[in-house]
């Protein structure tokens, strides 16, 4: 028996909010490319490797821009719901498929709909320190953080962000040109289902901060 060859997932959905998720890309890359030269290593095969979890450090406002601009396809993100109280950010956010996550309190339905969205074959990316470095420097990861990446069984590909704080740090108003690299790393396969979520955290973390130091010639 032949095997058929595996689907190819589409880089935007052709929905409605998919293509008009395709123009805005197409129009704000250009935008974001006069402030930063982009640099990609690694970037996987999104197209067929089915469900997976990118795990980024997170530094800059720009890093979810400039994640999306690096991969080329939709990428749907966990976001705190706090940036949805703003009405123009939240009816983007939501344009953009994104899923508000709770600072605090029961996350349940979040959590649904974060599980769905993996096991969908759409990319997923979580930032396991749960927010926005103010120095720069990697956080320790968040053991819910971690929870969530368990339950949802798929690969983990952690990710290096480097220059987004030097573009764009948290307490400036407007960014700077600088290089940016994006550096992805190889994929985290769940080997042990018992492994406390901390744990995985960390390992992620310490994924992290190994992609970001220079390659080795």
């Amino acid at each position: 028996m032949v095997e058929s060859a595996p689907r190819r997932l589409p880089k935007y959905e052709w929905t409605a909010r998919g293509i008009g998720q395709r123009v805005f890309a197409a129009g704000f890359g250009p935008i974001l490319r006069m402030f930063v030269k982009l640099r990609v290593e690694g970037r996987p095969d999104f197209a067929t490797m089915g469900p997976v979890v990118l795990a980024p450090n997170h530094i800059s406002f720009l890093d979810p821009p400039i994640l999306q601009l690096a991969t080329g396809h939709h990428l749907t993100f966990l976001m705190t719901a706090t940036i949805f109280k703003q009405p123009l950010m939240k009816w983007f956010f939501r344009f953009w498929n994104a899923i508000p996550v709770p600072e605090s309190g029961a996350a349940a339905a979040a959590l649904k709909v974060a599980l769905r969205a993996m096991r969908s074959g759409r990319p997923v990316v979580i930032f396991p320190e749960g927010g926005i470095s103010t120095d720069g420097h990697l956080k320790a990861g968040r053991g819910g953080v971690g929870m969530l990446m368990l339950k949802g069984k798929v690969p983990v590909i952690p990710v290096a962000i480097l220059g987004t704080f030097e573009v764009l740090p948290r307490h400036r108003r407007w960014p700077r040109r600088g290089p940016v690299t994006i550096r992805f790393g190889a994929p985290i396969r769940l080997e042990d289902p018992a492994i406390d979520p901390r744990t995985f955290a960390q390992t992620i973390m310490q994924r992290i901060a190994e992609l970001q130091q220079p390659p080795t010639k």
